[in-house]
């Protein structure tokens, strides 16, 4: 019997989500910055699992295939093994989904992408960083704010273990009062939502 495959279906990708830091501390390997734990207090209101969950519904409204490495900050998974699960997880891209912590004035979505190429190798590297520009310049439409720019570094361990294109999405200021009572309302992480899935219809056209 020949199995046959409508275009929708070959259109499909899945996708692997992380949403955000877990709230298990990581090791001295996988050490975070000096606002660990300011962020900490803050990424416990669920405000980016819950956007990751809003993404979700909109990528799969457009066909897409949507792998959830978790839905909430109680994970005893470090960066290491769930990058290495979504590795593992036939994903063909991995989105990382975080909210962000500074100063009182900053505002914006920010991407992290790697560096160089020295862990994830020339191809992981170059679609890593096309698949942030995608994302950041997408959200940052989805919302109407100016971007918070670029981070290009070989710190972050999510990164450095990628098999597939990796990035990580910072989707705002939790530390600006404004913008956290964006991230914490359902319309503006539906905005959120529909900029992240017209990244990946960018990324992937």
């Amino acid at each position: 019997m020949v199995e046959t495959w409508t275009p929708y279906a070959q259109a499909i990708f899945e996708i692997a989500r992380d949403t955000g830091k877990e709230e298990k501390y990581m090791s001295d390997l996988e050490s975070l910055s000096s606002i660990w734990q300011q962020e900490k207090d803050f990424v416990l209101a669920l405000s980016h699992p819950k956007i990751a969950k809003a993404t979700k519904k909109e990528l799969k409204k457009r066909g897409y295939k949507v792998i959830m490495l978790r839905t909430t900050n109680n994970c005893p998974l470090s960066n290491q093994q769930r990058t290495k699960k979504a590795n593992k997880s036939g994903a063909d891209i991995h989105i990382c989904i975080h909210c962000n912590a500074s100063g009182a004035s900053a505002r914006g979505p920010l991407v992290c992408v790697p560096g160089s190429s020295r862990y994830v190798g020339k191809k992981i590297f170059n679609s890593s960083r096309r698949l942030g520009s995608c994302l950041l310049s997408s959200v940052a439409k989805a919302v109407n704010k100016k971007s918070h720019g670029t981070i290009r570094s070989d710190y972050y361990t999510t990164i450095n273990w990628a098999k597939i294109p990796t990035m990580i999405l910072e989707c705002g200021f939790l530390t600006n009062p404004t913008e956290d009572r964006q991230l914490n309302s359902s319309s503006y992480q539906k905005k959120l939502a529909k900029g992240i899935a017209n990244g990946v219809d960018k990324y992937f056209k």
